[in-house]
């Protein structure tokens, strides 16, 4: 279709035509359209999960004296939510440039709000009702494990896990 969709009429593309029409269109360069915006949201989100985990965890830990798995679980999950305000429309304006003709992140936004309003910048953001458990698992995780590492090893004097130890428990 002119816009952008796929005609009903029109069988489906195998990846090799997908492949062949990205390269005849755009070249090289095509296979990498809105990958910049992809790489600025990845950035914002990490950064913002970042100081939100630390931030909620220092309170935390200064309300409680403590961190267990339980708050720690809770501050991951809250922590990847407190993104999702920049980041989503983000991730959806490179969705729209790679799966459309949109060529500019203005061109996109636009199109995304003419069609579905600004609510179709957050399109799927009731999917990370389930999606934020797993940073936030995965954080408790590493936490736990980090844990019992240093109080085998080092015991009560131990200030933390050494490069090798963080990347063999962080791949686990």
């Amino acid at each position: 279709a002119a816009d952008g969709s796929p005609d009903p009429a029109t069988p489906p593309l195998s990846i090799a035509d997908i492949i062949r029409k990205v390269h005849a269109c755009d070249g090289l360069a095509g296979f990498y359209t809105g990958s910049q915006v992809a790489a600025v949201q990845a950035f914002v989100e990490k950064f913002i999960y970042f100081y939100t985990y630390s931030g909620l965890k220092e309170l935390y830990t200064k309300l409680t004296g403590g961190l267990s798995l339980t708050a720690t679980l809770l501050i991951g999950y809250l922590s990847d939510w407190s993104h999702l305000a920049l980041t989503m429309p983000a991730e959806q304006v490179a969705v729209r440039m790679q799966t459309t003709q949109s060529r500019s992140v203005s061109d996109a936004l636009a199109a995304i709000v003419r069609e579905k309003g600004v609510a179709g910048l957050y399109q799927g953001i009731s999917a990370y009702v389930v999606l934020a458990l797993k940073p936030a698992i995965q954080l408790t995780v590493f936490e736990a494990l980090k844990k019992r590492i240093l109080a085998r090893s080092h015991g009560a004097a131990s200030t933390g896990l050494s490069a090798a130890q963080a990347f063999v428990i962080g791949a686990i």
